[in-house]
């Protein structure tokens, strides 16, 4: 399954099945199916993609719109991914995100409102002096239920192409200060309710910035593990104990996707 972010393809098949991510030894899934009663379904294992050589710069500009998307709007009836085409300042992004929601207003009230991609998805360019970024609008399945913490958009940047899954090697072991990496592994941890796994996973970029000299992981990372641990412990969920089996997604045992980025001090 080609994606541009795990995370999308957890809260897809999440929505229908019982989920679990990496679990088991050796060779294992990204995620492994199962019905409500325990009946195993399938297998799935995401395609990843490999790094651009200006892809620090082009993920520090998507990391700006993106968090500013996610502070100013709500998910209601589609996800949003994005491409940077063009940047040549930094641009109004209150205004942009006043744009991004006349734009859903508009698909609310006719889906058929904007010119679809070539995957068949609605797309609409945001182009200013500053900037040109290529949104695409993903409808929610009907059966998808919002939760609370739900982003709107959805994955990184686009960064290049797909590389086979049994060629990938893992990802952390490469690239072992790849803050945004360890981000991708606890919201995916914090979705399945595994917060010991959240916090071994913080645990474990402390300990290996620490090795080249730096005191603590960068101020955006430390928010997204409070807010997978805030989110869970609100939500009245399960405690840990007991939760279904999940391998430490950190563990040099099989390939694992390249979760393309780099470490940036925010």
């Amino acid at each position: 399954m080609g994606a541009l972010d795990e995370l999308l393809v957890h809260d897809l098949l999440v929505s229908r099945y019982r989920v679990t991510y990496e679990e088991g030894e050796g060779t294992r899934p990204d995620f492994r199916l199962y019905e409500d009663d325990g009946a195993y379904v399938a297998a799935v294992e995401v395609a990843t993609l490999f790094l651009r050589e200006d892809w620090s710069a082009e993920q520090r500009r998507h990391a700006v719109v993106e968090d500013a998307l996610n502070q100013r709007l709500i998910l209601t009836t589609h996800s949003i991914q994005f491409e940077i085409s063009r940047w040549d300042d930094s641009p109004k992004l209150r205004d942009m995100a006043r744009w991004v929601e006349r734009t859903l207003d508009d698909l609310s009230a006719d889906p058929g409102a904007l010119p679809l991609d070539e995957s068949g998805t609605p797309e609409k360019i945001y182009s200013t002096r500053a900037v040109e970024i290529a949104f695409r609008f993903l409808p929610l399945p009907a059966s998808y239920a919002v939760r609370s913490g739900d982003r709107i958009v959805l994955g990184g940047a686009a960064i290049g192409g797909l590389l086979n899954s049994a060629a990938r090697l893992r990802a952390i072991d490469i690239d072992p200060v790849n803050e945004e990496l360890y981000q991708r592994l606890m919201r995916i941890h914090g979705r399945q309710g595994n917060t010991d796994a959240v916090r071994a996973t913080m645990r474990l970029l402390s300990n290996r910035l620490a090795e080249i000299g730096y005191s603590e992981p960068s101020q955006a990372t430390q928010r997204v593990a409070s807010r997978q641990l805030t989110s869970h412990h609100n939500s009245g969920g399960p405690s840990d104990k007991g939760q279904r089996p999940e391998a430490h997604s950190c563990a040099p045992t099989s390939p694992e996707p390249d979760r393309h980025a780099v470490r940036t001090n925010l």
